[in-house]
């Protein structure tokens, strides 16, 4: 995303910024792989809402919105 600021009189610049939508994975998660595998049924629990990648947008405003969702899982179907 680029965005346009203004910072004195008749001076433009252009800055790059990022809008992060997750961290990425803590070394844990290597460890807890075959626990997520085994216990499907206790993960899926915390997924709120399943995307289909024609609706990534809506997917992202969802993730990207406090309160909204707990886990957005974009889908590839």
């Amino acid at each position: 995303m680029r965005t346009v600021m203004v910072t004195a009189p008749g001076r433009v610049e252009a800055v790059e910024t990022e809008e992060p939508r997750a961290m990425g994975y803590p070394p844990e998660i290597f460890e807890v792989t075959d626990a997520i595998i085994e216990f499907q049924d206790k993960y899926t629990a915390i997924i709120s809402d399943v995307i289909p990648v024609a609706e990534v947008k809506r997917g992202l405003e969802l993730a990207g919105t406090p309160a909204a969702t707990d886990k957005v899982v974009i889908t590839f179907d």
